[in-house]
């Protein structure tokens, strides 16, 4: 589990306008193989960075994204209270509090890049 904040620093701004300062920060150049983030990084996860765009994101309810979190943390097996604790300060009561909320689409598979294989 690796939760990212970004510093809004327009919260006026459009949904797109966010989105587009996000993907710009070194933050998000992570692929998630194991280096961490990489200020100079071509990937995001399994996907080319230059792939990425605002319209790459869906808007979805707050409900779904909880849903699909929720989903995905079943499928990691027995989760200890403690950290079940913490997973819905850091995941759960955040999506909760949102104005928006966003996921990232399937992208075609040419935006898939080298290392791409290695993520579920």
């Amino acid at each position: 589990m690796d939760v990212r904040t970004f510093k809004i620093s327009h919260p006026d701004a459009a949904d797109e306008e966010i989105i587009s300062n996000v993907l710009a920060t070194d933050e998000y150049r992570d692929d998630y193989a194991g280096g961490g983030i990489d200020p100079g990084g071509i990937r995001h996860g399994p996907y080319w960075i230059s792939s990425i765009s605002p319209s790459s994101f869906d808007a979805i309810d707050a409900s779904v994204a909880a849903d699909i979190f929720d989903r995905w943390r079943q499928n990691c097996g027995a989760t200890p209270p403690a950290l079940a604790n913490d997973l819905e300060d850091a995941v759960v009561n955040v999506i909760a509090r949102s104005d928006s909320v966003y996921t990232l689409k399937r992208l075609d598979p040419t935006a898939i890049n080298d290392y791409g294989d290695l993520h579920i």
